[in-house]
This record gives C-alpha cells, sequence and structure tokens, in this order.
C-alpha cells in the first residue's frame, strides 16, 4: 500500500530548471565576467545551490549565492507562474487518498520556499528536505522523511526528473518513478536504470499509483 508520495522539485512539481540556469548564469556573469554554458552550470548540479555557487564563482561565493537568489526571486513569477498540468489535481487526489506527500530537493531552503510561494503550495506537503551545499544528500533525505513520516520503504514512491533520481530512490529502498513530462527529460534513457515506472504525463503517474493501490 502507498502511504507516501515524495517528489523532487525541478522538472518534477514545475518546469523551473531553465529559470535556475538562467539566474547561475546571471549571478556568475556579475561576480566572475564569465559567461557559462549550460554545461558548466548542470556539471556543478548535486549540491544546494550554494554549493554549485561555490563551484562557478569561488572568488566571492557569498555575492554569488545573494544575486542568484535575487534573480530567481525576480524571475520567478514571469517564467513560471504555476506547477506542471495535473500536478494540482495529484495533489488533491493523494489527499483524499490520505496519501502524504513531501519533497526531498537538491535545492537550497531559500530558494525552494520562494518556489513554494509563487506557485502557492507552500501548505501542500507533510515534510520537506533541502539540499546540502557540501554533498549531493537525496538518498539520506529520502530516508529521513521516510522514517519521520513512520512509512515502510516499499510504502513509499520517490519521483524525480533526473538518472540521480532513480539511483537515489533505489539507494533507499523505496519504489522509484521517473517523471518525464518536462521538455527534454531523458525518458528513454531512464528505462535502462530500471525504475519502478517511467511517466510521461503526471497524468500516467496517477494511473500507476491507482494500480499499486489496487493491488495492494
Amino acid at each position: 500500500m502507498i502511504k507516501c508520495v515524495i517528489f523532487d522539485m525541478d522538472g518534477t512539481l514545475a518546469d523551473t530548471m531553465p529559470l535556475c540556469n538562467a539566474a547561475f548564469c546571471q549571478a556568475v556573469k556579475e561576480v566572475t565576467g564569465r559567461v557559462l554554458t549550460e554545461k558548466e552550470i548542470t556539471d556543478a548540479f548535486g549540491v544546494s545551490e550554494a554549493g554549485v555557487i561555490k563551484k562557478l564563482a569561488p572568488e566571492n561565493p557569498e555575492k554569488g549565492l545573494s544575486l542568484y537568489l535575487k534573480y530567481y526571486k525576480k524571475w520567478h513569477s514571469q517564467m513560471y507562474p504555476g506547477l506542471f498540468e495535473g500536478i494540482p489535481k495529484l495533489l488533491d487526489w493523494l489527499e483524499k487518498q490520505h496519501i502524504m506527500a513531501a519533497i526531498v530537493t537538491g535545492k537550497g531552503k531559500a530558494s525552494l520556499e520562494i518556489s513554494l510561494k509563487v506557485l502557492q503550495c507552500e501548505n501542500r506537503f507533510v515534510h520537506i528536505e533541502t539540499g546540502n551545499p557540501e554533498y549531493a544528500d537525496k538518498p539520506e533525505g529520502i530516508e529521513r522523511t521516510r522514517k519521520i513520516l513512520g512509512v515502510k520503504p516499499r510504502e513509499t514512491v520517490y519521483t524525480g526528473d533526473m538518472i540521480s533520481d532513480i539511483l537515489s530512490a533505489k539507494k533507499a529502498s523505496v519504489l522509484s518513478v521517473f517523471a518525464g513530462w518536462a521538455s527534454g527529460t531523458e525518458i528513454e534513457k531512464a528505462y535502462e536504470y530500471q525504475p519502478d515506472f517511467a511517466a510521461e504525463t503526471v497524468d500516467q503517474f496517477m494511473e500507476w499509483l491507482k494500480l499499486q493501490i489496487k493491488k495492494s
């Protein structure tokens, strides 16, 4: 029986990855004068924004992070005023089924709070784990969330849009669902890592959850 669904944030709840990249690019340009490629930015991912900025703008990471958050907040409502299509309906359905919704993300606390406020979903999640600036800790975050909420590994689903999210779920021994509804996701490659399910749309994810409930 599924008792908890844990979501990644960027590319899973909302299409905010381009916003992150734009804010990183602008912040680093102002601190260092360098114009980053998208690959340079994404290669630094895995840690929170503080850790990413430390890698990309070691000259002045404090200023870099401050600028990042400034542009992230400024551009957020302009670029991404809403959740992915189907997410509000999914969250409503989970609540009606008494299935807990949580977030485990590599994002830092400050940027996540900005996103949840803009997206008007601050009160939709029973527990939230944010990223670490020093190392990637999603498996630990998933496990902490599960234990805090009192659910077993096979009663827990983790969904995210990156191959690393599948691996994090597997390391934490929970069910893994690849979120393939954002543009540019590597859904074909995701199958190679054998997630429990790979969904091309949010509706497909919800139908899979319904099927798991029927099986239990």
